[in-house]
């Protein structure tokens, strides 16, 4: 009688420390949390928070994800078309909307269509469940965002040129006592710059001023043409004048006439 038992107590023993050898430490801490979470699903208590956050552990195996080499990866916002925007704004609005774009609507919010914020992926690394958590995304500031340039620029007030000294810190008054003034050289170039006078399109657009240069020579020639049309312009002129002195007399003396004529008649009348 006594055979049986020794064999069943190292039978014991020997699946006992098999166990403790073959199973890992995160199976065995989820077995211990598992049964704690079913001996507190009925009483009055319940297990601390940090027993039981979904971001912490795994609901379903209770394992810490630090411990499970969890792997996390951010889900981005699903890209909305117009039309879903627009579908959007007038619930927002509380606006009416047909059948048809209600069940358009409904259907978006049941595929997490109509979803505006960032969600958060964890895998566990033990039973391979995947948690997903709301993340919201972070309110752009009023403040204009600084670039780089405008920050250095912001930091760092741009440094003056230093203009180079010509007197190398030595006396000013001194050094120009000293040395001669230069005298100016004259200009004697050939060339003088001239405008010519603006020549206007047929079209009507506005006159364009183009610059020529002429040699001295040339340039004496053009004073001079000047010079002979203004005399001529003078000299028209003083004919006029005289032209009109003439004719004023002319024009006196037939009036002067006239009168001696009717004198004559009444004398021979008489």
């Amino acid at each position: 009688m006594n055979t049986p038992t020794r064999i069943s107590t190292q039978d014991s023993v020997q699946l006992l420390s098999s166990a403790a050898s073959s199973t890992s430490l995160n199976i065995l801490k989820s077995y211990y949390l598992t049964k704690c979470r079913t001996i507190t699903s009925g009483a009055l208590f319940d297990l601390p928070q940090r027993f039981t956050k979904s971001t912490v552990r795994c609901p379903r195996c209770c394992v810490q994800y630090e411990d499970g080499d969890a792997m996390y990866r951010i889900k981005p916002e699903c890209k909305k078309s117009r039309f879903a925007r627009k579908l959007l704004k007038k619930q927002k609005n509380e606006k009416a909307m047909t059948r048809y774009q209600q069940k358009y609507l409904n259907n978006l919010i049941h595929k997490g269509g109509a979803a505006s914020y960032n969600t958060l992926v964890i895998k566990c690394g033990v039973c391979k469940n995947e948690v997903t958590e709301k993340l919201k995304k972070a309110k752009q500031s009023s403040k204009a965002c600084i670039t780089p340039k405008e920050q250095t620029s912001v930091s760092s007030p741009r440094k003056k040129k230093k203009r180079k000294d010509r007197f190398s810190g030595l006396n000013k008054d001194v050094i120009l006592s000293v040395t001669p003034t230069p005298n100016k050289p004259h200009n004697t170039s050939n060339f003088v710059a001239l405008e010519v006078t603006p020549n206007r399109k047929n079209n009507g657009e506005e006159f364009k001023h183009k610059k020529r240069l002429f040699t001295q020579n040339q340039q004496n020639q053009l004073i001079n043409k000047l010079e002979k049309s203004r005399d001529k312009k003078l000299q028209k002129k003083s004919k006029q004048k005289k032209l009109k002195g003439l004719q004023s007399i002319l024009n006196n003396s037939k009036q002067k006439s006239s009168s001696s004529s009717t004198l004559k008649q009444f004398l021979t009348s008489i």
